[in-house]
């Protein structure tokens, strides 16, 4: 094969809502005799995948090792093209003769950089578009010292002058500026030509602007082209660049609308570049480079106290060798979420302060990263988390008995970082891998089958083997007692489900499961099943139950409960408990659920802005199920991203 004539090399990290749209125009171009690289920095979406699908060659690096320079360099390392094309993943170029325009300087006027315009798009705000329209014009310019200019955003390159001089991999920003520059004093030309276009999205948020700005003012100091005393011309130029935004608003009839954010973005730059240029001169280490390159933040529900929840801005946690990260899809309301948010100390199992927490044990969700010790999943795959965390090596984890895990990390997930938020950490062990095409709403369903199931089956062994067809008896016609009544329904068992809630008895009208509104009669049956976790609940079904009945606890009982020997044991009555699953109940449960008929359970579902709204239908119990949806698949990739 030949060798492409063209490397075009991009950097991602969290670009999956924009790379499809390069990569499609690129495709798309005119002349095509190039290869695309993609130097990946830790992405935590679908990015990778994407890159891989349309064709690109993936180079990955770690996230704590980035800078720009550093990623630009491999990428070039790894080029074969004579010419090398540096494009951000946020772009769109702006027509098919974007690439052979950006390089043709290089082919025919002796350059040794060519880097092309941008324009902003609907979602750019105010002052960065003005921006765009004064550095990037429509005038071809060849630069010469002393200014030194050139952006990497839409850049090429001849890559046999690279091989003499990499970028800087120990600059937070600019290292285009200063390849530029090293070159430009070594007599070469640096042309800008507006022929090359892009659409730059640029969608960030204020934390994110004021620290593009500073680590812009950080480099642009380093290489000598600003120095401490130019932050007050800059600060001026600001005010300035202010007023005249302020007017060209006017004019367009937007002032209105935008002026707060016309305000935000000229105070913030001005910040960003005063401290970049004012503060200690120093060139970033690796943890200060984590600072200064990414966001790391996502949205979150944050329980700071009884009755205080609100969205915030959270870390996204970080990833131990044995845990995944995991994209929150669905998270179902809990009355563990309740007891959280009111204060009831019942869900915390020591003095010790359980706020500020994110709630939330039931979600669905994609795994966004994993750790080098999980090897059952992989980036993309559907899961399902189980909230029980367990080590899964102690002796009470190999008799599959989580509650009782003695191990490093155990506990509940519904205490800490849950499912509220838009990535959650897990311990891999937790997380149970789903058919390929699993609905992820009904996925926040299959922990509580998968515990139906293992009750179940436990049950099962315990059933005299003379009856020919027991009798079921569910008490609860909650989401727990409405999975149990359809599992035993789906294998032709009688069932029979008691609630003093005709509404929730209704949600089985138009299935073979009776219901009853008045628990007598229970002494009829040979199982019974305790899926409300109420005391009172729990002691009726024991004392009405007959001698040799199985009664079958689903769930996390509300509280201790005691029982005279009388009561139980002298009446040869056998009591079982399922809380935890196994790997094969999650299994099985998962391919279970696609032929249950879930919509009561699943068709109530509002946005994780609207919590609070989830909460109160919640609490009425207006709704057999209610839950949060954290992210589409759609909205994956909106939390993350790297700068230009």
């Amino acid at each position: 094969m030949t060798r492409p004539e063209t490397s075009i090399v991009i950097r991602t990290f969290n670009e999956e809502r924009d790379l499809p749209g390069l990569l499609e125009a690129i495709q798309s171009q005119r002349y095509q005799d190039f290869e695309v690289i993609d130097v990946d920095s830790g992405s935590y979406d679908r990015t990778t995948a994407i890159a891989q699908e349309r064709g690109a060659r993936l180079l990955r690096i770690n996230s704590r090792d980035f800078t720009f320079g550093y990623s630009l360099n491999v990428g070039v390392e790894a080029a074969v093209g004579k010419f090398v094309v540096l494009v951000s993943a946020h772009t769109e170029p702006y027509d098919d003769l974007w690439l052979e325009n950006l390089i043709a300087p290089l082919r025919d006027e002796g350059a040794a950089m060519v880097y092309g315009r941008q324009y902003g798009t609907p979602k750019s705000k105010f002052g960065e578009l003005r921006d765009l329209a004064r550095t990037f014009g429509p005038e071809r310019k060849k630069m010469s010292p002393p200014k030194f200019f050139a952006n990497n955003a839409n850049s090429a390159l001849l890559r046999e002058l690279w091989e003499s001089h990499h970028f800087n991999e120990n600059l937070p920003a600019q290292e285009d500026i200063e390849w530029a520059k090293y070159w430009m004093e070594q007599g070469y030309k640096v042309i800008y030509e507006p022929a090359a276009g892009i659409y730059h999205k640029h969608d960030e948020s204020w934390r994110q602007v004021k620290l593009r700005y500073h680590r812009e003012a950080v480099a642009t100091r380093a290489i000598g082209v600003w120095r401490p005393r130019s932050a007050i011309g800059l600060a001026a130029q600001e005010v300035w660049y202010l007023a005249t935004d302020v007017l060209a608003a006017l004019r367009q009839g937007e002032l209105l609308s935008r002026r707060r954010e016309i305000v935000s973005f000229r105070a913030l730059k001005a910040y960003g570049t005063v401290s970049g240029l004012i503060g200690p001169k120093a060139t970033p280490d690796s943890s200060v480079g984590q600072d200064l390159f990414y966001d790391h933040k996502c949205k979150a529900v944050v329980v700071r106290g009884p009755n205080r929840a609100a969205i915030e801005e959270i870390d996204v946690p970080p990833t131990k060798p044995g845990d995944l990260l995991v994209n929150v899809a669905y998270a179902g309301v809990t009355n563990r979420d309740m007891e959280l948010m009111k204060g009831d100390r019942s869900f915390n199992s020591d003095d010790s302060s359980p706020y500020p927490a994110v709630p939330g044990g039931e979600l669905s969700g994609w795994v966004a990263r994993v750790g080098p010790k999980v090897t059952h999943v992989k980036e993309g795959d559907s899961v399902v988390v189980q909230s029980l965390r367990r080590c899964g090596t102690c002796q009470a984890c190999l008799r599959s008995n989580p509650l009782e895990c003695q191990g490093e990390g155990n506990g509940d997930l519904r205490s800490g970082t849950g499912a509220y938020s838009k990535y959650v950490s897990v311990p891999g062990i937790s997380a149970h891998k789903l058919p390929a095409g699993t609905d992820m709403r009904k996925a926040v369903l299959v922990e509580a089958l998968a515990v139906v199931l293992r009750g179940l089956r436990r049950v099962e062994r315990l059933l005299d083997s003379a009856l020919d067809i027991p009798r079921f008896a569910v008490v609860g016609a909650g989401p727990m007692g409405h999975l149990c009544a359809l599992t035993l329904s789906s294998r032709e068992l009688p069932v029979t489900v008691f609630d003093r809630n005709a509404k929730r008895l209704s949600y089985l009208k138009d299935t073979p499961v009776s219901t009853g509104s008045d628990s007598a009669g229970l002494e009829k049956f040979d199982v019974l099943v305790e899926a409300t976790g109420d005391p009172e609940s729990l002691e009726s079904v024991v004392q009405a139950s007959k001698s040799d009945a199985v009664i079958l606890l689903l769930g996390l009982p509300a509280s201790r409960q005691q029982f005279t020997i009388q009561g139980v044991a002298a009446r040869e009555k056998t009591i079982v408990w399922s809380a935890g699953a196994e790997e094969a109940d999650f299994q099985e449960a998962a391919r279970m659920l696609s032929r249950l008929e879930t919509e009561a359970l699943t068709n109530y579902a509002v946005p994780l802005s609207r919590f609070a709204e989830a909460w109160d239908t919640f609490a009425t119990g207006d709704r057999l199920k209610v839950l949060v949806e954290v992210s589409s698949r759609n909205e994956r990739a909106q939390s993350g991203g790297t700068a230009t």
